[in-house]
């Protein structure tokens, strides 16, 4: 199969759909990343894709009208619907039985490392990024609350993705609404051996909005390795919008790669030595 194919039906599965009646393929993401889709999905099966864009509040939407490419991914996967058939909007498929669809992830992306990989990058770039929140408890102290989600409510497509994820040894925890990665541990893994794509950004929140979701990923991990404790940083902060401010500085010299700079300012701030080679 055409891993470009695999890579569209992660994108749909995620945030996209295929509609057999209209012949038309969509989806919508943040900017930069629907850019970098149209230009990657300008062939595929060697007959060209003329994408559409429109321009949303915070997004941007691709639509494509081609018969062929609606029919060979209704080929690769039966439906693209993930909510159930009973909710808005209610189209022919609801005879299909089953109030929740049961979208199929194509079988070679469970039998090949490879495809897995790529699989799980394409739908969580699109459909999950990183948790990152900071909060103080009573006692004064300040705590780091850290994971990586996956957003998917269609529990026969999310048990999917945690098979996949399992080929890695990567656990996560199942929730109505997707899956959470939340130990150090499965963070460090994803970052090295999936990850999200680079044109990826956090989309929501003042704090980190318009960094690279594999920076913030990062970042969390530098975190980790600031204390014994993994998620707690409480010697060195009083309040909320220092340990913020920090956090900032980190993450503009770990998306410049300034590798150096970042080990030096950490001395300087916490007169502490980590090494961070295994997180780049």
């Amino acid at each position: 199969m055409n891993v470009r194919i695999n890579h569209l039906i992660a994108v749909l599965l995620a945030d996209g759909s295929v509609d057999k009646k209209r012949n038309t393929v969509s989806f919508t993401e943040d900017k930069d990343l629907v850019q970098n889709f149209i230009q990657e999905f300008q062939e595929i099966n060697n007959f060209k894709i003329d994408w559409k864009v429109d321009l949303q509040k915070n997004s941007m939407r691709a639509r494509a009208y081609n018969k062929k490419l609606v029919t060979l991914l209704l080929e690769k996967v039966q439906t693209f619907r993930t909510r159930p058939f009973n909710v808005h909007p209610i189209t022919s498929e609801k005879n299909m039985g089953d109030i929740e669809p049961k979208p199929v992830i194509p079988r070679i992306c469970f039998n090949n490392l490879r495809e897995a990989r790529e699989f799980i990058k394409y739908y969580a770039s699109c459909d999950g990024g990183p948790e990152f929140s900071i909060y103080k408890r009573k006692s004064g102290q300040i705590q780091l609350h850290i994971g990586i989600k996956i957003g998917c409510k269609n529990s026969f497509l999310r048990r999917q993705i945690l098979k996949l994820l399992k080929k890695f040894e990567i656990e996560g925890q199942e929730r109505q609404d997707g899956i959470v990665i939340r130990s150090v541990e499965m963070i460090a893994k994803f970052n090295k051996m999936i990850g999200f794509l680079e044109a990826s950004k956090v989309r929501r929140g003042k704090r980190f909005k318009g960094f690279s979701k594999n920076d913030v990923v990062k970042l969390m991990l530098m975190c980790s390795l600031l204390t014994k404790m993994g998620n707690w940083i409480n010697k060195n902060f009083t309040t909320l919008n220092e340990l913020e401010n920090f956090l900032v500085a980190c993450l503009n010299l770990i998306n410049k790669r300034e590798k150096k700079k970042l080990l030096e300012f950490l001395k300087a701030k916490l007169n502490t030595e980590i090494e961070i080679d295994s997180i780049f």
